[in-house]
Order: C-alpha cells, then sequence, then structure tokens
C-alpha cells in the first residue's frame, strides 16, 4: 500500500487480495497512536473489486493553493529582511512581512501548512490581513507547522517575522478548506479487506502528511 498526502486529501494506492475481498476499510491514525477501529474508522467501507489494484481518496482532492511558489517575480512581496529563491528566506535585522494577495469570502476557513528550517531565533507567524489581521500562533522552531484561520475582511496571505527570525520556509500552501477535507497533519493509514467480516491481514501503518 502507498499513501500520498495532499491539500486537505491522501491517496491510498491499495492491491486488493485475490478471493473473497469486496470491501476496504480505511483507518486513519494519528502517527505514533494505537489503531483503534472504532475511534480511527475513515468513513465506510469502500466497495473494490479482487485481484486489482484500487486507488482511493480520503478527503477532498480538489483543493489548490492559493498563493504562488516562492519564487522571484510571483505575486509575493517580501518585506524587510526577506529573500526568495524557491525558498523564502529571512535574515534577523528588521521585522518584516512576506505578502501574497488572496481573495476569499468571510467565514471562510482556510488551511496554511508550510515547512521551517535553520531557524536560529525569533518568531513567525502567518496571518491574514486586510481590513484587519487574524494570527495564527507564532512559530519558533523547526519544522513542518500546520495553521486554520477564518478569514474576515481578508485580503492578502503573510508571513511576519519578527525583527530577531533567521531562518527559511519552504514547502507552503494556503487552500480554503471544505466540509470534506481530511484534517491536517502526521498521519498513519491502515486498510483492512472485507467481505462484510475481515477477510486478509491489515495493511499499514503507511505514514504521510496531510497538508
Amino acid at each position: 500500500m502507498i499513501a500520498a498526502g495532499g491539500l486537505g486529501h491522501a491517496v491510498l494506492t491499495i492491491p486488493i487480495p485475490a478471493g473473497d475481498t469486496q470491501q476496504v476499510q480505511i483507518y486513519r491514525v494519528p502517527t505514533g497512536d494505537t489503531l483503534d477501529r472504532d475511534l480511527h474508522a475513515a468513513g465506510a467501507p469502500v466497495p473494490v473489486s479482487a485481484g486489482i489494484t484500487s486507488s482511493i481518496v480520503d478527503g477532498d482532492a480538489t483543493r489548490r493553493t492559493l498563493v504562488d511558489a516562492l519564487e522571484t517575480g510571483s505575486d509575493w512581496t517580501p518585506g524587510a529582511g526577506w529573500t526568495l529563491s524557491g525558498v523564502a528566506d529571512h535574515v534577523a535585522g528588521a521585522a518584516g512581512a512576506l505578502a501574497h494577495p488572496i481573495t476569499v469570502s468571510d467565514g471562510q476557513s482556510l488551511r496554511i501548512a508550510f515547512t521551517v528550517s535553520g531557524l536560529t531565533g525569533g518568531t513567525l507567524t502567518p496571518q491574514l490581513s486586510g481590513s484587519g489581521t487574524v494570527s495564527a500562533a507564532a512559530v519558533t522552531a523547526d519544522g513542518r507547522h500546520y495553521a486554520e484561520l477564518a478569514a474576515s475582511g481578508s485580503t492578502a496571505f503573510e508571513l511576519l517575522a519578527d525583527a530577531s527570525f533567521a531562518g527559511q520556509v519552504s514547502d507552503l500552501s494556503v487552500y480554503i478548506r471544505t466540509n470534506t477535507s481530511a484534517p491536517q497533519g502526521a498521519w498513519d493509514y491502515y486498510a483492512e479487506p472485507r467481505d462484510g467480516d475481515i477477510v486478509a491481514a491489515m495493511a499499514g501503518p503507511i505514514p504521510t502528511q496531510i497538508s
């Protein structure tokens, strides 16, 4: 089994055992947790055909990021201390925002995901700006980070670095969450072949991340 995470979804590629298999139950478990069939079932069992490889989507695969890649010449406006070269780099010395225009409606939930590396100090705050500012928790460590913010008069997405922040940002996405979007974070996926009852051994855990 292969699990490939994306924006609000994961695509599971599963070789279906031959024989009596009619369905596959997917489980989505927070990475490192113990599987609980009742708690971690990702929807109802999915109908499949025995003896072939099936592709199953958990979540909403229609989501697209609202912001450009972190490249010079894009719609990003780098404030004090920021430079762009496929990643966004901020040097300490002056506070500054890296901003990108967005078009959203009030009340829409925007999911944000990005990776910070090489951080040597300071804080980085994801936020929506416009007629007001809606901010997520400040980031102070390397790693993959997630946030969700509700739009309110929002016309731009920003990464606000304080004067002490030095580090790089990469793999950034901002998208509108739907009711069928799978939850953000690091997950272990399992697949259980069934014909109503369990007919084959559980596959997994297969780790992936959903932005």
